[in-house]
């Protein structure tokens, strides 16, 4: 009887197994848009002393430019902000960076980008050319893109991947595949870095039937000897959701933006500009006037920035980038901090009138992004303006 009963319950997990098998991949299609939030705490240590916990968030806006030969060419903008709370004064999230960054996905999973490329999503799983069934594993290779002194090119890591697969568990009311994943780095001496140690332990959450992930977490401690014997140790995690985002309708958005606006504004008709931009739809406030070597706006500017929050309070669910920009006078970190202060002036304007500040960030450009030369007073003048960023996310 005993017998009869392990061998019925053999017979039934192998039953449950072929059932269960599946191949996985990721799919996408041309145009298909994601917005990648990646959220973390990393505690770090320099030779042994605490350096500091290092909380990061970024937001990623990345859109598939092609698919050929079962691989999908993405591009798009990376956000990094940093959400430090300094005072219990309201305003938006600083952008500490932003820059433009893509790769290559293949269907199994594997990323190529270029040597010294920022990418912050780490190639942490490759599915085998197969079908996989519970608790089987898999070993693969990817690479990571580690940055530890805010250097303009990073650091590129090969690493080894050992996977597990879980199964179907429930995630906030939906089934979806379950991946344990372990990784480490592989040192081949191509890098600054001479050795290191350490472990990143990762769960994986996928969605099989769309071919897309849904989230992933990431707990680690690691240590890094460099040629000059310095020591870098950290430990954290992080956290990746990932969401596919809403197209927009941009004619149409700046159709009911201007609209109204065109109507009932004629008096600054000349000072607000409404572009297409590839992420999104900007609006440019030209002439806005501040106080000499202040970031005060002039009274007379204040009814702009009402106009401004009641086009703004149309839009949901999307997120907006204040961003500063100054004439070419001055030095560089003069023109970065005026940029960066006046924008940061708007969003906290904005904030008080009532837009929700986790939907406002702002960033400082200087004179890095003129519109005109800076060779006359008049041109000046166009290159020291505040754009809003409407960002398709």
């Amino acid at each position: 009887m005993i017998k009869k009963y392990a061998y019925s319950t053999i017979i039934l997990i192998l039953f449950q197994s072929i059932l269960f098998s599946q191949n996985f991949s990721f799919n996408y299609k041309k145009d298909d848009k994601y917005n990648i939030i990646v959220r973390g705490n990393v505690k770090i240590y320099l030779n042994g002393k605490y350096i500091g916990l290092n909380s990061k968030e970024a937001k990623i806006l990345f859109r598939v430019e092609d698919v050929k030969d079962s691989s999908f060419f993405v591009s798009g903008d990376v956000f990094k902000i940093d959400k430090t709370l300094r005072d219990t004064k309201s305003v938006g999230y600083k952008i500490d960076d932003s820059y433009k960054s893509s790769f290559t996905l293949n269907r199994s999973g594997m990323l190529k980008f270029e040597e010294g490329a920022n990418i912050l999503i780490p190639n942490i799983i490759t599915f085998p050319d197969k079908e996989v069934v519970i608790n089987d594993s898999f070993e693969s290779y990817g690479n990571v893109s580690l940055n530890f002194f805010n250097e303009e090119k990073p650091i590129n890591l090969k690493t080894i991947t050992y996977s597990k697969y879980l199964g179907k568990k429930d995630y906030y009311g939906k089934n979806y595949d379950f991946f344990e994943i372990n990784y480490g780095y592989v040192n081949d001496g191509s890098t600054k870095i001479k050795k290191t140690n350490g472990y990143h332990k990762i769960r994986f959450v996928f969605d099989n039937n769309d071919g897309k992930p849904i989230f992933m977490d990431d707990h680690f401690e690691e240590e890094f000897l460099f040629e000059n014997n310095d020591i870098i140790k950290q430990s954290g995690f992080y956290l990746y959701f990932y969401k596919p985002i809403e197209k927009m309708d941009k004619n149409k958005v700046i159709e009911d933006l201007t609209t109204d606006f065109f109507v009932e504004n004629t008096d600054f008709k000349n000072d607000f500009e409404f572009k297409k931009k590839d992420n999104g739809i900007s609006i440019t406030l030209n002439n806005l006037k501040f106080k000499a070597n202040t970031t005060d706006l002039l009274d007379s500017e204040k009814p702009k920035i009402d106009i401004l929050y009641n086009l703004l309070k149309k839009i949901k669910d999307r997120t907006f980038v204040v961003e500063g920009h100054t004439a070419l006078a001055g030095t560089e970190t003069e023109r970065q901090k005026l940029s960066e202060d006046r924008a940061k002036t708007i969003a906290e304007l904005l904030i008080a009138k009532g837009i929700e500040q986790g939907k406002l960030l702002y960033i400082g450009k200087g004179a890095k992004e003129p519109v005109a030369p800076n060779d006359t007073e008049e041109n000046m003048q166009k290159n020291r303006r505040v754009e809003i960023l409407i960002l398709e996310d």
